[in-house]
């Protein structure tokens, strides 16, 4: 996923140069919606869930 999200701001900033190098008259860019960042699911109340949760927190 972080290779996919480098990339995508890879492109974006070589667009951006070439735009500037070209001394082009573009629109600002606008976010793209489906690049927005999914939101942290909430931590379980399942308590397997947490048994395990805290084994890893041990190590």
């Amino acid at each position: 996923m972080r290779f996919a999200d480098e990339s995508s701001a890879n492109v974006k900033r070589l667009i951006d140069a070439y735009i500037g190098r070209a001394g082009l008259n573009a629109p600002p860019a606008e976010d793209d919606p489906a690049e927005v960042i999914a939101p942290r699911l909430a931590e379980s109340t399942d308590p397997l869930n947490r048994i395990g949760d805290e084994r890893h927190k041990r190590r």
